[in-house]
């Protein structure tokens, strides 16, 4: 009996713990958040990033009224909020309650937008049977000031964003697009970049404006992870 009592006890706590770490652990659809700096600062033509698998009805803040942005929607579940004409340099974009979500300084005196990526690559790789990701080599160390790779198809008649990676620190190899797995959170109208399709890549910058796009590249194919 106190056997059978141990053996449920032991299960009952490693359902808690299993339970625990379900709450902690959400693969859903990525909730909206900004992309900015300490120092967030914005130019006279960018604005403010902001990822999220849905746009959110954020507001920028205007003495005592909500002003809304202009969303420029770059690629699924990636836009840039851009500030109507406000007064002062203090730009504060806030969420339908009214609280903070960023802050940012009009800045009118920048650098350029960054010059195009210079890629080597873009390879798709399967990783473990079913995982599948995709990533752009650089010819060097990412700008200090970019902060997310848009990658598009190039098409007869047209330029088709398919999805994006954040970029963190300097890095040489960015991945800008990933299949759904354990803990991440996903952008579900991301489209898959596939091995054959031709695609270009742009910057885009802490202030956030675009760059110009690299030159089309052809995605190869990677032998499978094991």
């Amino acid at each position: 009996m106190r056997r059978a009592l141990a053996i449920g006890a032991l299960f009952a706590c490693a359902a808690t713990v299993a339970d625990a770490r379900a709450e902690r652990c959400f693969g859903g659809p990525m909730t909206p958040r900004p992309i900015i700096r300490a120092e967030g600062r914005v130019s006279g033509a960018g604005g403010i990033i902001v990822i999220g698998d849905s746009m959110p009805g954020w507001r920028f803040r205007a003495i005592n009224e909500s002003v809304r942005p202009d969303v420029e929607v770059l690629a699924p579940g990636l836009a840039i909020f851009h500030p109507p004409p406000l007064p002062g340099d203090d730009i504060v974009l806030e969420d339908t309650d009214h609280r903070v979500i960023a802050r940012a300084t009009r800045v009118f005196t920048i650098e350029p937008p960054l010059a195009a990526p210079t890629v080597t690559k873009v390879v798709s790789q399967t990783a473990y049977g079913t995982y599948t990701f995709v990533t752009a080599t650089l010819t060097g160390a990412a700008p200090k000031t970019a902060r997310a790779l848009i990658v598009s198809r190039v098409e007869r008649d047209r330029v088709v964003p398919l999805s994006w990676g954040t970029v963190l620190g300097e890095p040489t190899d960015i991945q800008v697009w990933h299949s759904p797995r354990g803990c991440d959170e996903t952008i579900t109208g991301w489209l898959q970049p596939r091995r054959g399709d031709r695609v270009v890549l742009r910057w885009v910058d802490d202030a956030g404006r675009v760059s110009e796009p690299s030159k089309p590249l052809v995605i190869s194919e990677a032998p499978p992870r094991k």
